[in-house]
């Protein structure tokens, strides 16, 4: 009988002893955790950051793409610009070559960067002494 008691006695005990733990451990676990919240806390302040960037990221795009299409915009004018130059340079060196004048200039010129003396500019374009005196002087300075 004894044996019983003590067995009654040992059940009533860990019985207890378990009660205790339960209760300890249901305290435990209702009670939050530092790390857990700062963690939250972080996570919410990275999605809100992550959140921004893609925001940021968005208007980046779109500036890039209307930047692309102003660039297409200008390469296709200035394509246009650049034939209409070359177009107005042809004609000038029509014009230039149709008149007899600029024609005798031209040579002339080309003459005296060649090293023409003032003799050979007056024999070869027929012009008077003073202008080519007048040309070879402008070609030094230059």
């Amino acid at each position: 009988m004894i044996t019983l008691y003590i067995l009654i006695g040992l059940s009533f005990f860990s019985s207890a002893l378990l009660a205790f733990w339960v209760m300890r451990l249901n305290a435990l676990l209702k009670k939050p955790d530092p790390n857990i919240t700062d963690l939250t806390s972080s996570l919410a302040s990275l999605q809100q950051d992550v959140s921004g960037c893609r925001n940021e990221l968005d208007e980046l795009r779109a500036g890039t793409l209307g930047m692309g299409v102003k660039l297409k915009d200008l390469d296709s004018k200035l394509a246009h610009t650049d034939s209409a130059i070359k177009a107005m340079q042809e004609q000038q060196q029509e014009l230039m070559q149709q008149d007899p004048e600029i024609k005798l200039y031209t040579q002339a010129n080309k003459l005296v960067q060649s090293g023409a003396t003032v003799e050979e500019l007056m024999q070869e374009c027929d012009i008077p002494r003073a202008e080519a005196e007048l040309l070879i002087s402008i070609h030094r300075k230059g």
